[in-house]
């Protein structure tokens, strides 16, 4: 059985998602999602849950989801992002808010495509969805969505960034909206949690289509 815990951090409310089975007492394994200013208080979640870290995923690599990043990488955690999100994680505010903090720069272990990507029991298909940014990606664990800042609730993501595009964000939510017809659960990369049912008949972005 797949677990979610949700770290909240920072003035921006951003969530930082620890995805864990719990196959028995000894043996769990995790995969943490945009990880940002909570790396203490997760870390001690995990050496308390007994859970083997798999993978850092990042659904896109703006500065406030990935300030955690190196203290990762230290311990010898592979990060997956999509390539395109480079220009993200290499930009002059990020490298700087990690040098003010004295971590290093991110590097990308392994580059996400459309695949599915499996962690010891925890499968994860990974959908391009770019609009917020060219690399975004949402993720797709069971009946969960890590949406990340392209779907939020009775929201979507903003567009006005350098490699934003609305006409990008409005293919990705239909993407979104219509690559099944359950209904998800949504983990969207700030606030509060929503549902894939809701946002298909409530979303603002709909208006636009």
């Amino acid at each position: 059985m797949i677990k979610i815990k949700t770290f909240v951090s920072g003035i921006l409310s951003n969530n930082t998602y620890l995805i864990f089975n719990d196959r028995s007492i000894d043996k769990k394994e995790g995969v943490i999602i945009d990880p940002t200013g909570c790396f203490a208080s997760a870390r001690q979640y995990i050496i308390e849950n007994n859970i083997e870290l798999k993978a850092v995923m990042l659904t896109h690599g703006h500065f406030d989801h990935v300030i955690d990043v190196p203290k990762w990488q230290r311990l010898g955690i592979r990060v997956f992002a999509h390539k395109q999100e480079l220009f993200n994680l290499n930009s002059d505010r990020t490298i700087l808010m990690l040098k003010s903090l004295n971590l290093p720069p991110i590097t990308i272990d392994e580059e996400l495509s459309e695949k599915n990507y499996v962690f010891e029991g925890i499968t994860i298909d990974v959908l391009h969805t770019p609009g917020h940014t060219k690399g975004s990606c949402c993720f797709v664990v069971g009946n969960n969505v890590f949406s990340g800042d392209t779907l939020f609730f009775n929201s979507f993501g903003r567009t006005d960034f350098p490699d934003g595009d609305f006409n990008q964000m409005k293919c990705s939510l239909k993407k979104l909206f219509t690559f099944s017809e359950q209904d998800y659960n949504v983990f969207p990369g700030h606030e509060d949690f929503s549902s894939l049912n809701y946002e298909r008949t409530h979303n603002p972005i709909l208006m636009y289509f």
